[in-house]
Formats: C-alpha cells, structure tokens, sequence
C-alpha cells in the first residue's frame, strides 16, 4: 500500500473513532508479548482505541533478527512495536522497566522491579487511557512461563483496583 493511501486509512480511522466509545489496554511484559490480534480487531472491527502498554522494551529477550543487545535491542524492540501499531492501529505505551534477562517467577521480578512501583505505572497507564477493558497478556501464575510474565499478570489486578481510588499514587494526580 503507498504511504498516501495508508494517509487516507489512518484518517478514515480516526474519524470512525469519533463515534464509538470503546477502548482497551492490553497490558504485557515485553513489546512481541501481544500475539492475539486484539488491537487490529478492536481498531478496525469497532473503530475503537487500542492500546499496548509493555513493562519494558525487551533489551535482553532473544534476538534473531539482528546483533543487537542491550540497550540497543531495547530501541529495536520499540521501533518494531510502534511499526506493529501502525498496522493494528493501536497505540504503545512504555514502562520504567528493565528487561534484565530470565526470570524465574514472580517474586524475584518484583524484587527487581518494585511491587510498588509496577503497581504505579499500570494505575499511570490505566488513569491515561481510561479504558473500558483492561486485557492482561499473562494471568500471573506458573503457567506464564517466566518472572517478567508472572509479575505482570499478577500486578494487573491490584492497579486495576486502585487507579479508581484518588489516594492511591495522588503523585499522579499532580501530573495530570
């Protein structure tokens, strides 16, 4: 499709959007976590807002594309995710978080990372978009495959929780 034409879509799109109320986050660990064809389905099916928020920018997952590691992996992953959004339509969103490599459960990605904190950054998330369904990738127990997945999964809930309660992180509140 020529750039022009996609121009021509992407404000098709977005016109659409005025009319309808739906809108979804989608919570992951990683940038490739989002695997179901949500977002195509809620942009384009019900012209709705999709939206991907990632706990990291996968600086240390696997890597066959190209050489990259670290933090260059980190930009790489970014820049594939935002590419993928222009063909689902969604948007992307970012946490804090440092892909620091495997991890064996939940409890030792918290550690890392600060419960509290990944509880902040999803209310963050779920207080910017105001969704009306939040979809967690994972579900947060054994079955995740690794620590990154499961603390996620497990997170999701309890930010879902409190980003309706104005004491919880008023920090926030202050930023907008």
């Amino acid at each position: 499709m020529m750039l022009k034409n996609r121009n021509h879509l992407n404000l098709f799109i977005r016109l659409k959007q005025l009319g309808t109320v739906c809108s979804v986050l989608h919570v992951a660990a990683h940038p490739d976590d989002e695997d179901i064809g949500l977002l195509a389905y809620v942009s384009y099916k019900h012209y709705g807002r999709a939206v991907y928020w990632s706990a990291t920018r996968g600086e240390n997952g696997q890597n066959i594309a190209n050489a990259y590691k670290g933090k260059a992996l980190g930009v790489y992953r970014t820049w594939e995710s935002m590419a993928a959004r222009e063909v689902d339509g969604g948007e992307c969103l970012f946490g804090p978080f440092i892909d620091y490599g495997y991890s064996k459960n939940a409890e030792e990605a918290l550690s890392k990372w600060d419960k509290e904190n990944m509880s902040r950054e999803l209310v963050r998330a779920i207080r910017l978009v105001q969704p009306q369904v939040v979809v967690s990738r994972w579900s947060g127990n054994a079955d995740d495959m690794h620590g990154h997945h499961q603390a996620v999964g497990q997170a999701v809930s309890e930010a879902f929780e409190r980003a309706s309660d104005p004491k919880s992180f008023p920090e926030l509140l202050k930023e907008g």
